[in-house]
């Protein structure tokens, strides 16, 4: 989950910079965090290796969850 949140965090950081909006670190660490949370929350995540992420293990407690949702985009196509 750290590596998402690093991810997310990074995100957040290149679009502060491209729209000129002015964020605080904090505020970005927060909205990530808020970001994550709400992937966690609804998404089965596992890390890039197959090993399930510390966090997306407290999704047991839960009921089982759907299947991941895939998403078919074709780029290009006219």
């Amino acid at each position: 989950m750290n590596r998402l949140l690093v991810d997310v965090s990074e995100g957040i950081r290149v679009l502060q910079s491209r729209d000129g909006i002015l964020l605080s670190e904090g505020q970005i660490l927060e909205r990530a965090r808020n970001i994550v949370m709400g992937l966690v929350g609804n998404y089965r995540i596992e890390s890039l290796e197959g090993e399930l992420d510390g966090v997306a293990n407290s999704n047991a407690s839960r009921a089982p969850a759907a299947a991941p949702r895939h998403v078919d985009a074709k780029v290009g196509a006219a």
